[in-house]
């Protein structure tokens, strides 16, 4: 049987679980889907990002739509997304290089990406793409 969590605030995750007829529970038995290469196209569609411009501001929701534009089977929510950014600044600052800090104004939540050096070990979208960004 596979079980299936997803809401607003968080990433959708699916996982394999088998019925213990003898205790009457169900036991986990694998998380389906591959998160490593979630996290790798995640980091290189930031990445992809910041080669138009070294510093990238906006809101959580500004994010999103920038990803979709990047990537069409993007669908993580502002605040998931927001979420997973504060809990990888380390990780993004030690092996991508890129700066992730938040402030805040009047009226909304503000991302600032920064990254000072160029990354090139991903693949480029197609000219359509690189227009809509730029």
């Amino acid at each position: 049987m596979r079980l299936t969590i997803a809401n607003r605030d968080t990433e959708s995750h699916e996982f394999v679980l088998q019925f213990d007829k003898l205790n009457f529970r169900w036991q986990f038995v694998a998380e389906t889907g591959n998160e490593d290469d979630e996290e790798d196209q995640f980091f290189e569609l930031l990445n992809f990002l910041l080669d138009e411009t070294p510093t990238w501001n906006g809101t959580a929701t500004q994010l999103c739509a920038a990803r979709g534009v990047l990537d069409p089977t993007f669908s993580t929510s502002p605040v998931a997304l927001a979420k997973k950014l504060k809990s990888h600044q380390e990780f993004m600052r030690e092996q991508h290089c890129i700066e992730c800090n938040f402030t805040r104004n009047k009226s909304a939540r503000i991302i600032e990406l920064t990254r000072d050096v160029i990354v090139v070990d991903y693949e480029i979208p197609n000219q359509q793409l690189l227009e809509l960004v730029g």
